[in-house]
């Protein structure tokens, strides 16, 4: 593809350069302990494919603008709440109804959120304050339990200073494959650095998470340091400018932190108070529909990948909505 009218390339991290199995399963196990603890609940097959309906679930969320897989915890969650209010078990019946209900009324986020959180408390019988979606003790514990179980207990607490001590290996330890081989994501991204384009991230993973498989592939070094930008600066930005809604994708905020760094506050990229032409200059690469749309309503170029979680399907959606570029993987960039 022709890259000479691009200054830089933004990536999404999950789907496109890495792999998303272990942080799916990590956020089935959150679910899982949130409704009936942690005794006795291990990964496996069988325990993924009935909260999230052999991915069938994930895929569905995932088309709705969902981004995260805090976000993808908390939207199984709270619906399965809702749908099973008195229920705390881990049943293919509890968690159908899960599939289908989110089926059926097809809202997208962030306006998901607000009203997962809604159905949650009225069953509940709760204050939605308490279930609130990045401002509640319920969404402090549930990122706390997601990180648990794909860091490890070990990781976790030499990360936060922390000392749990419930014992979790750490579903990261087994997280080592990117989206494309290890020899394609090198020759890729060294190509794109020979042709003077500066590269950066812009993912939901928080910034700890994101480092892990950077560093690990070697990788690192490719990407500028004042770009890469995490969900641990989303949040940031939320908490302090207390902006009342989510930053995360679909909203355009990761992909403009990352191109522009600290050339602009945070408050500024929020409000728009920033060169409009210089997004047309960085090319975003993702793999999914919150990707796309923070893309168009930054005003960057989009390139869809088929990595992710809907494969070769996603190409229809890319082409109904306005992709710029697609390609079958990160790696055709050099053709």
């Amino acid at each position: 593809m022709n890259l000479s009218k691009f200054d830089a390339v933004i990536f999404d991290m999950d789907g496109v350069i890495t792999t998303e199995k272990m942080y799916w399963r990590a956020a089935g196990l959150t679910v899982a302990e949130l409704i009936c603890g942690k005794e006795n609940l291990t990964d496996s097959d069988e325990l993924y494919n009935c909260i999230f309906r052999s991915g069938e679930t994930i895929k569905l969320i995932k088309n709705l603008g969902v981004n995260t897989n805090y976000d993808l915890a908390y939207v199984v969650y709270c619906t399965y709440v809702a749908v099973n209010p008195a229920a705390h078990e881990i049943t293919d019946e509890n968690f159908q109804k899960v599939y289908e209900r989110i089926k059926k009324d097809r809202i997208f986020a962030p306006v998901l959120y607000e009203a997962c959180c809604t159905c949650a408390a009225k069953a509940l019988g709760m204050d939605p304050k308490k279930l609130a979606r990045g401002a509640s003790p319920f969404w402090d514990r549930l990122i706390k339990i997601f990180q648990l179980w794909y860091l490890g207990t070990e990781n976790y607490n030499n990360l936060t200073g922390s000392k749990e001590t419930a014992h979790r290996s750490g579903l990261c330890k087994t997280d080592t494959y990117p989206a494309v081989s290890m020899e394609n994501l090198h020759d890729t991204l060294k190509f794109l650095r020979n042709k003077g384009l500066k590269l950066g991230i812009g993912t939901g993973r928080p910034l700890s998470e994101a480092l892990f498989p950077l560093k690990l592939w070697n990788i690192y070094d490719y990407f500028e340091k004042n770009m890469i930008c995490t969900f641990t600066e989303v949040e940031k930005a939320e908490k302090a400018l207390k902006t009342g809604g989510t930053l995360t994708k679909p909203h355009p905020f990761v992909f403009l932190k990352s191109l522009f760094g600290n050339t602009y506050s945070d408050e500024k990229l929020i409000c728009g108070a920033y060169p409009k032409d210089a997004p047309k200059r960085a090319l975003v690469v993702g793999d999914a529909a919150a990707d796309l749309l923070a893309a168009k309503q930054g005003g960057f170029p989009f390139l869809g990948v088929m990595t992710g979680v809907d494969g070769k399907a996603a190409k229809k959606f890319f082409e109904e909505n306005g992709a710029d570029y697609i390609l079958p993987s990160i790696s055709e960039m050099r053709d």
